[in-house]
């Protein structure tokens, strides 16, 4: 997965299927900045360097080398937290797992993540009440708001997002659930849930 940054200018918006490689980025520089260096793109820059004749082709190659070599945390940070909560919502990840990764707890409330400042950082816990897919498409059909989400569906009647993930794409196959796409009127940082509508 590749998790290289070498442009601390570039656009920091994540596709949904990158999102682990920018936490696993983001995790990386936190333990050492180095580790995202590729070597690959280096070695390509360096041959680029001394191949170029052109005193502007070598100037803005040895540019590009320069940034290769030297990865913005920032920057990895800012694509951490364009999709962190949507990643860890999606594979069951407490925010308190990230802590003990050394995110700092600023870091996951830009993130969209909810923290109670008692104590030593003690995060809010949400327990996701023992559901079944079964009830949970029987709440969407007979019980759910016209339009939801699916942390709707979890503050509702409960469930883990593996679980509601799998109950609504069970009711979009079925053609009981249509997928609005992601919410326009999201406040929050991160990227915007997705927005469903019962058919």
């Amino acid at each position: 997965m590749p998790c290289a940054i070498v442009d601390g200018m570039g656009d920091t918006s994540v596709d949904v299927g990158d999102a682990e490689g920018a936490v696993l980025a983001y995790l990386l520089a936190l333990r050492d900045p180095r580790l995202l260096i590729d070597q690959t793109v280096v070695s390509d820059l360096e041959r680029e360097v001394a191949q170029a004749s052109d005193p502007i082709d070598k100037i803005k190659a040895l540019a590009a080398l320069r940034r290769a070599q030297s990865p913005d945390r920032a920057f990895a940070e800012a694509r951490f937290v364009a999709v962190a909560r949507a990643w860890a919502d999606a594979n069951d990840v407490p925010p308190a797992t990230f802590v003990e990764l050394g995110v700092s707890a600023d870091v996951l409330r830009s993130a969209g993540f909810v923290i109670d400042d008692g104590g030593e950082h003690q995060f809010q816990a949400r327990r996701t009440r023992s559901v079944t897919v079964a009830a949970i498409e029987e709440h969407i059909v007979r019980h759910a708001s016209p339009t939801f989400t699916f942390a709707d569906i979890a503050r509702d009647i409960g469930g883990s997002p593996m679980t509601i993930r799998k109950a609504v794409r069970r009711l979009e196959v079925q053609g009981k659930v249509e997928r609005l796409g992601p919410m326009s009127s999201w406040p929050g940082p991160g990227r915007a849930p997705v927005l469903f509508r019962t058919l």
